[in-house]
Protein backbone atom coordinates (compact mmCIF):
# COMPACT_ATOMS: atom_id res chain seq x y z
CA UNK A 1 0.00 0.00 0.00
CA UNK A 2 1.32 3.47 -1.13
CA UNK A 3 1.35 6.16 1.31
CA UNK A 4 -1.41 8.88 1.43
CA UNK A 5 -0.67 11.57 -1.16
CA UNK A 6 2.20 9.51 -3.01
CA UNK A 7 -0.19 9.07 -5.65
CA UNK A 8 -0.21 13.12 -6.21
CA UNK A 9 3.73 13.25 -5.77
CA UNK A 10 3.80 10.82 -8.71
CA UNK A 11 1.35 12.56 -10.44
CA UNK A 12 2.95 15.36 -10.55
CA UNK A 13 5.92 14.21 -11.81
CA UNK A 14 4.99 12.41 -14.65
CA UNK A 15 3.08 15.48 -15.70
CA UNK A 16 5.94 17.65 -15.77
CA UNK A 17 8.16 15.83 -18.03
CA UNK A 18 9.90 13.29 -15.39
CA UNK A 19 10.74 9.36 -16.36
CA UNK A 20 13.49 8.49 -13.81
CA UNK A 21 14.81 9.62 -10.45
CA UNK A 22 15.64 8.18 -7.06
CA UNK A 23 13.47 7.29 -3.92
CA UNK A 24 13.79 4.35 -0.53
CA UNK A 25 12.41 1.75 -0.91
CA UNK A 26 8.68 2.04 0.42
CA UNK A 27 8.03 4.81 -2.01
CA UNK A 28 10.08 3.58 -5.21
CA UNK A 29 8.02 0.71 -6.38
CA UNK A 30 5.03 2.25 -5.41
CA UNK A 31 5.28 5.34 -7.67
CA UNK A 32 6.63 2.76 -10.53
CA UNK A 33 3.21 1.35 -9.77
CA UNK A 34 1.04 4.22 -9.48
CA UNK A 35 1.83 5.52 -12.96
CA UNK A 36 1.72 2.47 -14.93
CA UNK A 37 5.43 2.51 -15.31
CA UNK A 38 5.73 5.92 -16.43
CA UNK A 39 8.20 6.56 -13.44
CA UNK A 40 11.64 4.48 -13.29
CA UNK A 41 12.73 4.62 -9.67
CA UNK A 42 16.22 3.66 -8.68
CA UNK A 43 15.46 2.47 -5.02
CA UNK A 44 18.36 3.60 -2.45
CA UNK A 45 19.03 2.67 0.74
CA UNK A 46 18.88 6.13 2.47
CA UNK A 47 19.46 9.83 1.59
CA UNK A 48 22.77 10.09 1.82
CA UNK A 49 24.64 8.13 -0.81
CA UNK A 50 23.38 6.66 -3.86
CA UNK A 51 23.64 3.11 -3.16
CA UNK A 52 21.31 0.96 -4.96
CA UNK A 53 20.52 -2.14 -3.20
CA UNK A 54 20.43 -5.69 -5.47
CA UNK A 55 16.87 -6.27 -4.38
CA UNK A 56 13.43 -5.61 -5.73
CA UNK A 57 14.13 -3.53 -8.74
CA UNK A 58 16.04 -4.14 -11.72
CA UNK A 59 19.00 -5.73 -12.19
CA UNK A 60 20.46 -2.77 -14.76
CA UNK A 61 19.79 -0.51 -11.77
CA UNK A 62 23.31 -1.79 -10.26
CA UNK A 63 25.20 -0.50 -13.38
CA UNK A 64 23.23 2.77 -14.98
CA UNK A 65 21.60 5.84 -13.42
CA UNK A 66 18.49 7.71 -14.01
CA UNK A 67 19.53 10.57 -17.19
CA UNK A 68 17.85 13.15 -15.51
CA UNK A 69 17.05 12.49 -11.59
CA UNK A 70 14.39 13.50 -9.15
CA UNK A 71 14.73 12.64 -5.40
CA UNK A 72 11.69 12.22 -3.46
CA UNK A 73 11.99 12.64 0.21
CA UNK A 74 8.59 11.73 2.18
CA UNK A 75 9.50 13.61 5.59
CA UNK A 76 7.56 11.10 7.51
CA UNK A 77 9.55 7.60 6.64
CA UNK A 78 13.08 9.23 5.37
CA UNK A 79 12.82 12.36 7.85
CA UNK A 80 13.46 15.93 6.66
CA UNK A 81 14.20 16.87 3.54
CA UNK A 82 16.82 19.20 4.79
CA UNK A 83 18.76 16.76 6.89
CA UNK A 84 19.35 14.37 3.41
CA UNK A 85 23.33 14.50 2.75
CA UNK A 86 22.12 15.05 -0.92
CA UNK A 87 19.99 17.76 -0.06
CA UNK A 88 22.58 19.50 1.96
CA UNK A 89 25.86 18.58 -0.68
CA UNK A 90 23.50 18.25 -3.83
CA UNK A 91 23.62 21.07 -6.81
CA UNK A 92 19.66 20.31 -6.58
CA UNK A 93 16.59 22.67 -6.76
CA UNK A 94 13.54 21.89 -4.43
CA UNK A 95 10.54 21.38 -7.31
CA UNK A 96 7.45 19.92 -5.24
CA UNK A 97 6.42 19.96 -1.36
CA UNK A 98 2.86 19.35 -0.13
CA UNK A 99 4.01 18.60 2.86
CA UNK A 100 4.84 15.36 3.46
CA UNK A 101 6.46 14.51 -0.12
CA UNK A 102 9.28 16.64 -1.27
CA UNK A 103 10.89 16.68 -4.80
CA UNK A 104 14.42 17.74 -5.94
CA UNK A 105 15.35 18.30 -8.84
CA UNK A 106 19.24 17.29 -10.18
CA UNK A 107 20.84 18.10 -13.67
CA UNK A 108 22.10 14.72 -14.18
CA UNK A 109 22.86 11.55 -12.08
CA UNK A 110 26.65 12.71 -11.82
CA UNK A 111 25.37 15.78 -9.48
CA UNK A 112 24.14 13.44 -7.31
CA UNK A 113 27.27 11.01 -6.93
CA UNK A 114 29.10 14.19 -6.25
CA UNK A 115 27.15 15.00 -3.61
CA UNK A 116 26.88 11.51 -1.90
CA UNK A 117 30.86 11.95 -2.59
CA UNK A 118 30.68 15.17 -0.55
CA UNK A 119 28.68 13.38 2.17
CA UNK A 120 31.28 10.79 2.58
CA UNK A 121 34.22 12.82 3.24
Amino acid sequence: MAHKGLNNAAEWLTENGYTQGYATFWNGNAMTELTDGKLEVWTIQNLDSVYVPNWLQPKDHLTTDPEHPFLLIDTETDDAAEDSKLVQYGDCTEVYNDGRFVIYDFADAAAVHEAAEKAAQ
